[in-house]
């Protein structure tokens, strides 16, 4: 974006490095359209106008959480890991960072770095509808239906009312009948376990078929 006064300087915050304009906050604009067209599913809509977010405001944290998440939607998750890390960095205690950055490592395989960052919103935010849903939406992939639906419990007790709350509610019903039979009422919510060795198991699996296969041939 170009100083709007003198027009000469590529300008990165609220003022031009050239002449010491102020410059409209358009972050806010762009940050808040952005968003309703996430909340609508436009997803291309979303990533351009987040985008512009992000180069208009570079230290807004929101923002790259934000664009974060638009991105998590297209499936680009190494993208998006970039934009929620970005975003942690700039608001530590922004717990939804977090726990998108948890998600974005699991659609990776790195499951180890998945909960740690899990483990982080908790910390950060014990309390967050976005952190309970992302934690219970993980457990839930890993299998682990009781802990998961601990998770999904209270998310759907801090859930706002609307399509989130929906979402949330739904998922529980799912988990719920997934892990019938199973479940184990836990007082405190879980950690999630490190599993780290279902790689490496999945790794000497991998290397036992390419060999069985080679031996074939």
């Amino acid at each position: 974006m170009f100083c709007v006064q003198c027009g000469q300087a590529r300008v990165e915050g609220r003022f031009c490095p050239a002449c010491g304009a102020e410059q409209p906050v358009v972050a806010a604009q762009d940050l808040a359209v952005g968003l309703g067209h996430l909340r609508r599913g436009r997803i291309d809509e979303a990533e351009r106008r987040l985008r512009a977010a992000v180069a208009a405001e570079p230290a807004n944290a929101r923002a790259h959480l934000a664009l974060g998440v638009a991105l998590l939607t297209k499936r680009q998750a190494t993208a998006a890991e970039a934009s929620l890390r970005e975003a942690a960095a700039l608001a530590p205690d922004l717990a939804e960072a977090h726990a998108y950055l948890g998600i974005a490592l699991l659609d990776q395989y790195r499951v180890s770095d998945a909960t740690a960052a899990l483990d982080d919103a908790l910390r950060q935010g014990r309390d967050s509808f976005i952190v309970r849903l992302k934690r219970g939406e993980c457990l839930a992939r890993l299998g682990m239906s009781p802990q998961a639906i601990v998770e999904l419990e209270e998310a759907v007790r801090l859930a706002p009312m609307g399509d989130e709350g929906a979402q949330a509610r739904a998922l529980l019903a799912r988990v719920r009948q997934r892990g019938a039979g199973s479940f184990v009422r836990r007082a405190e919510p879980p950690r999630l376990p490190d599993w780290g060795w279902l790689k490496a198991r999945l790794g000497v699996a991998s290397r036992a078929v390419g060999e069985a296969a080679a031996s074939k041939d």
